[in-house]
């Protein structure tokens, strides 16, 4: 039985790509799973908006030490809706969470 070089190098490449995926995957999810509501604010009547809305906030917290992106991200109070406010997607200059930091 011959081995064709290319074959094996190619197999190579393709399991070192995916053992590289797989770990960045996963220091993704276990930052992911680290963010935390650090602060919220529910029926606001006391704090302002820029525009002068009263809406209601959260404050997440990372306390990695790796920026975590929660772009595409969704938070609910309710679980029939688990999308229903949904961090927007390609926008990681305002989703993204500074190692230690606040959003």
């Amino acid at each position: 039985m011959t081995h064709d070089p290319q074959i094996f190098h190619r197999l190579a490449c393709s399991r070192m790509l995916a053992l590289c995926l797989g770990v960045y995957l996963l220091v993704q999810s276990q930052a992911l799973s680290q963010v935390l509501i650090n602060e919220f604010m529910a029926s606001n009547s006391t704090i302002a908006d820029a525009a002068g809305q009263y809406d209601d906030w959260i404050e997440l917290h990372n306390p990695t030490d790796h920026p975590v992106d929660v772009g595409g991200m969704s938070l609910t109070d309710d679980l029939s809706q688990p999308d229903r406010w949904q961090f927007p997607l390609n926008r990681s200059d305002i989703t993204t969470i500074a190692a230690h930091g606040y959003l």
